[in-house]
Formats: structure tokens, C-alpha cells, sequence
């Protein structure tokens, strides 16, 4: 009798242990990123150069949409930004380990990215396109004339994604590139046919006036659904919540629709 009292006693013990195991499982671990910027009196945010989200002025300071409205949060937050250049590549192994407190920079969300990170609301609604040189434009026409083409993107970017997901071009001639002015550069110096890119970074360049990409074009072909741009933060980061609130009270005062305006994207602004 004692033994069978004992082996309920110990199914019933290994019940709750595995209960409690799989609620703890079931949450995400909260991680106090707040008072560790304010200890740190700054916050280190993850960029590269992308014209017209984060770009050095010819003084080397950094601006851009991204740029600025970061340094907006930032005054409210009371600490500073520092932004530091990354390896898109390995963006969230840095931010895990606490090389930077935030990717901030355009980032896109997809599903694989909200298994790893925190995001905030989302800001700006993007999509992905065919770059290619204005000579070639009777050559290439839509995707399937891209069959043979060699294509550009930068690592690990969801332009990237979008080439490997798309039948006529999953195989390719492919070479990844540190950022996505590097994939233009590649398209101008004819070392590669097409680049696939943020649209927001494109039509900036394209259309600036005595810039180095006017000899490029825009194919009018689709490759990937739209998509939106928000502040990664490490998953269970208290400062996604603080941030959004931040983000709210600044759209709410029209300083995110100024800086906008300055950058010719008010109507890439996502407003909730």
C-alpha cells in the first residue's frame, strides 16, 4: 500500500515539475535593458549605411530618418545615441551580445526575426525591388528575363530572402555584399546585372539629383509582398514598451512626420 501511495505521490511531483517546465517555458524572460542604458548614460544602436534611413553629412555626423528620430527618443530617454556600424550579417548575435542595445536601421519584420528579437510598433512600410542600369532596360523587362542574370544583394537581407524564394532566380549567379549601396556599385561597375534592395533606399538614390546612381532604374516588377520597418530590441527587452510609448507621444507631436518630410518618405510612414 505504501509503495503504491508513494508512486502516486511521485507521478503527481513529476506532473507539477513538468507543468511548471512548460509555463516557464511558455514566457518570455524579461530582460531590464532600461536601467542598463540609463546606467550606461547611453544607447548604443546598431546602423549601417543606408541612404536615406542612416548616412554620415559631410561632417561624419550620422542622419537620416532612422538617425534622427533616434536621437529624438534618445533626449527623452536622457541618455545619448551612439550609433555604431555593423555587420548586417551577424546583427543579432551583436545585439544578444551586447555590442549594441538596439538595431535600428531599417529592419525589416518577418517572422524568423520575432522569434529572436523584441520589436517595436512598426514605423514605415517598405518593399523590396529589382534595380537594374537604365542601357538595360529593353534587356530586362520582368522577372523571367532575369533568368540568367547576375544578381546582388547585401547579406542577410530580406532582399537576399526574396532572391532565394523566387523560383526563376533561386539559382542564380549570386554574390552577397556588405550593404546594399555596395550591391548598386556592383550593378554600375557591370560586375553584377541586378540588385534586389529596400525600395526606401532606391527611389532616394535614384532620384538624387547629381548623385552616383542615376544611371540605374527601378524594374517595374514585383518580387516580394511589402513589408514594415521596426527597432529591434532583445527578446523581452523593457525598452520596446518604453520606446513605443516614446514613439507614440513623438507622432503625436508631429516630429516623426517632420523628419519625414525632410527625407522624402511622409508617405512611407505608418500611422496607427
Amino acid at each position: 500500500m505504501k509503495k503504491k501511495v508513494l508512486a502516486i505521490i511521485c507521478l503527481a511531483l513529476a506532473g507539477i515539475a513538468v507543468f511548471t517546465l512548460a509555463s516557464c517555458m511558455g514566457k518570455e524572460e524579461k530582460v531590464e535593458d532600461l536601467a542598463y542604458i540609463t546606467a550606461n548614460k547611453k544607447l548604443v544602436i546598431g546602423i549601417t549605411d543606408f541612404e536615406p534611413i542612416d548616412f554620415q553629412d559631410a561632417s561624419g555626423k550620422w542622419v537620416g530618418f532612422d538617425a534622427e528620430l533616434a536621437e529624438k527618443v534618445c533626449e527623452k530617454l536622457g541618455v545619448s545615441a551612439q550609433f555604431q556600424l555593423i555587420n548586417w550579417d551577424t546583427k543579432i548575435e551583436e545585439l544578444n551580445g551586447k555590442t549594441i542595445d538596439c538595431i535600428w536601421n531599417g529592419f525589416t519584420v518577418d517572422a524568423d526575426r520575432q522569434k529572436k528579437v523584441s520589436f517595436s510598433k512598426e514605423y514605415m512600410i517598405n518593399k523590396q525591388v529589382i534595380v537594374i542600369r537604365k542601357d538595360d532596360a529593353s534587356k530586362y523587362t520582368d522577372i523571367a528575363s532575369l533568368a540568367d542574370a547576375a544578381l546582388v544583394a547585401e547579406s542577410a537581407s530580406v532582399g537576399e530572402k526574396a532572391i532565394k524564394a523566387t523560383e526563376t532566380l533561386k539559382d542564380n549567379t549570386y554574390v552577397g555584399q556588405a550593404s546594399q549601396s555596395d550591391a548598386l556599385k556592383e550593378v554600375i561597375a557591370k560586375t553584377a546585372d541586378a540588385a534586389v534592395i529596400d525600395f526606401t533606399m532606391a527611389a532616394y538614390l535614384i532620384n538624387k539629383e547629381d548623385g552616383d546612381f542615376t544611371s540605374l532604374m527601378i524594374l517595374d516588377a514585383k518580387i516580394a509582398d511589402d513589408e514594415y520597418y521596426a527597432i529591434g530590441f532583445r527578446k523581452g527587452s523593457d525598452l520596446t514598451e518604453k520606446v513605443n510609448s516614446l514613439l507614440a507621444d513623438l507622432e503625436a507631436d508631429g516630429t516623426i512626420k517632420a523628419i519625414a518630410e525632410k527625407y522624402g518618405l511622409s508617405d512611407s510612414l505608418v500611422t496607427k
